[in-house]
């Protein structure tokens, strides 16, 4: 009988150790563990910034989250009617996306401000679809103003300084697509009369021009009343254009107005609405056409929200169709505003229409909100069936 030498007694017992330990090891990883459930983080809070479709299917969307302190904005294209979309790499660290203004699948223009409490900014052009851009190189960059342009050459920018900047109120001009700009006119407190026309007080703006020369700005007045003025040589003079008597603004209203639209060679139209800032309830507004391209105007009124909930100025889809959102109803007039119909629009889950942009007759899109909270996620909709039904578009992602 052979005897088992102590040596050999250790090894052993190492052996049985070691696939002891293996064994437990194995147990403890295979056997069925209660794993907590998976909590989907919260969703950023979006906030859609700047939007605008050239036509059904190409469009940008500028969006940022709320939740983070800085400014900076997301920029995205779509080129199938937001069913995928694609970020474009703007170059600039950090920017605030003010307005976007797209002409076709290549072609558009952004503006950016330094952040959201900083207006101050420059204005890109891109030619490829947002793969190179070019600085458009303003007079005053980085300057505060609105930049407006009627196709990808002639452009204008409006700059407002405050009342005690000596830089004060000036209207530049390019007609090269923003390679030169020519200064039109620069007014301030030392000279109100350099406008050409223009009122030294009140907010000027929107611009909006039908041809190269043909123009108009809406002024509204420190007491809520709004005035209209046109010039016929590219903004360098400008007429004051007599609008209907309307009932006079109640202390503490605010002028919203739209872009002067053209629906034929004589016709025009714009709306405005009256704002009462501290409750943002109950706007009053019109809609103002003209049929001899301003020469005289008149107004017809808007008819008054029933859900009062973030409600738009009327986007005007002809010379004679309008339509209002107004939270989950949609106002529609197709004469004028002889007769409204208001009815309830089938949206997704508890979402809310805003401010409507016409791709055509049919189709629409609308930069609402998730739901009626105050702190609800923007939220894209689109229609094609003229309203009766609105889908929500899938925004992107933000990391």
């Amino acid at each position: 009988m052979r005897l088992i030498r102590p040596r050999e007694l250790r090894g052993t017992a190492l052996i049985a150790a070691a696939v002891g330990a293996v064994a437990v090891t194995a147990f403890a990883y295979l056997r069925p563990v209660t794993r907590p459930p998976y909590v989907t983080p919260p969703a950023a809070q979006i906030t859609i910034q700047s939007w605008q479709f050239a036509d059904s299917r190409n469009g940008w969307v500028a969006v940022r989250r709320q939740d983070t302190a800085s400014g900076r904005s997301a920029l995205f294209a779509t080129h199938d009617g937001g069913s995928s979309w694609a970020r474009l790499s703007l170059p600039v660290p950090s920017a605030y996306v003010t307005w976007v203004r797209v002409f076709d699948a290549d072609r558009g223009m952004v503006q950016l401000a330094r952040d959201q409490s900083d207006g101050r900014g420059s204005l890109l052009g891109t030619e490829d679809g947002g793969v190179t851009w070019r600085d458009l190189r303003l007079p005053d960059q980085p300057a505060v103003g609105t930049a407006w342009f009627l196709d990808p050459q002639h452009g204008w920018f409006l700059t407002q300084a405050a009342s005690n900047s000596p830089q004060g109120t000036a209207l530049t001009r390019t007609i090269d697509g923003g390679r030169t700009w020519q200064l039109l006119w620069r007014m301030n407190s030392d000279r109100p009369d350099a406008g050409h026309g223009l009122p030294w007080s009140g907010f000027k703006g929107p611009l909006s021009f039908l041809t190269p020369d043909h123009g108009f700005m809406a002024v509204a007045e420190p007491d809520g009343s709004l005035r209209l003025f046109a010039t016929v040589d590219g903004g360098g003079d400008w007429s004051p254009v007599a609008l209907p008597d309307l009932p006079p603004p109640q202390p503490g209203r605010a002028v919203a107005t739209g872009e002067v639209q053209a629906f034929s060679s004589t016709a025009i139209g714009f709306a405005s609405v009256r704002l009462d800032e501290p409750a943002r309830l109950r706007p009053l507004g019109w809609v103002y056409r003209s049929s001899d391209l301003g020469a005289t105007w008149e107004a017809k009124p808007l008819p008054e929200p029933d859900y009062r909930f973030r409600t738009q100025p009327t986007a005007l889809l002809g010379v004679d169709r309008w339509w209002l959102a107004d939270g989950r109803r949609l106002w529609t007039t197709g004469d004028a505003g002889s007769h409204w119909e208001v009815r309830e629009a089938v949206l997704p889950g508890t979402a809310m229409l805003g401010s409507v942009q016409a791709a055509n007759p049919g189709a629409a899109w609308s930069a609402g909100w998730a739901s009626p909270a105050s702190d609800a996620d923007a939220l894209l909709l689109r229609t094609v069936d003229g309203g009766a039904h609105w889908s929500a578009v899938r925004l992107p992602r933000l990391g």
